[in-house]
């Protein structure tokens, strides 16, 4: 597989009509809503928990679906990242030698 079709196929959808963005939107808009009231830890968590009632309500059979997510947030200077289920996000750099440096835990 050549590099172009590899990043295509990880290529989020642009289409504000897609289904990915639909639902991308619709938590974006649970995290302002809370920012309004709660800390930003407290309001991530909220965020999760709302969501995940929101997947709840949408799957039919529960029993045998799975998710994860990782959401990363900044503020300033401050990044926040949170996560459910085994996914989590590793936070990098990289060098001008091309060397990649894992810098979070």
């Amino acid at each position: 597989m050549d590099m172009d079709s590899t990043e295509r196929r990880f290529q989020a959808p642009s289409s504000k009509d897609s289904p990915v963005t639909k639902r991308a939107l619709k938590v974006t808009g649970f995290l302002e809503e809370f920012l309004k009231i709660y800390s930003i830890t407290e309001a991530l968590s909220k965020t999760f928990e709302l969501t995940n009632k929101e997947v709840e309500r949408a799957v039919e059979d529960i029993e045998f679906s799975g998710s994860t997510s990782v959401m990363v947030f900044v503020n300033g200077q401050e990044l926040y990242t949170a996560n459910v289920g085994d996914s989590r996000a590793i936070i990098c750099t990289l060098d001008n030698g091309g060397i990649v440096e894992i810098i979070s835990k």
